[in-house]
């Protein structure tokens, strides 16, 4: 994902809230890098933090997740260092997320249920992670 400002993040405020990360430079420094590794890791790579969740099945209806944020040593020391910025910000977007998920789940378990069509072309990401699933569970 392409940032649409120079020298932003995704923050509550908008604004890088640790040093850059490694080496970035150039397209680097404005864009987002997410990843899924199967099963159940998602790493999304900012300029100045990445954030890791996990999702840890409890049992067929319930999954607990664990978001972790991490930043450049070196930012620790920085006085305008704010983590909260982030993490902030994702912990609002996640609440939406999964409310959106609960719902999803508590329609899906009802009897009304049917699947639908395929996934839109702005679902690949979830239709491949589909698709790989029921590679593993060998359908």
């Amino acid at each position: 994902m392409k940032l649409n400002q120079s020298g932003t993040s995704l923050t509550k405020s908008g604004n890088k809230c640790g040093l850059v990360l490694g080496e970035l430079s150039g397209e680097d420094l404005n864009r987002v890098y997410d990843y899924s590794v199967f099963p159940n890791l998602l790493l999304s790579l900012f300029p100045d933090y990445v954030m890791v969740h996990r999702l840890l099945p409890q049992s067929k209806s319930e999954t607990l997740i664990v978001c972790e944020w991490l930043f450049s040593p070196k930012s620790m020391n920085q006085k305008e260092f704010n983590p909260q910025d982030a993490v902030l910000f994702w912990d609002r977007v996640d609440r939406q997320d999964w409310q959106v998920c609960e719902l999803m789940q508590a329609g899906v378990s009802s009897g009304a249920y049917t699947p639908a069509g395929p996934s839109s072309g702005a679902e690949s990401l979830l239709a491949q992670f589909d698709r790989e699933f029921l590679r593993v569970m060998g359908h």
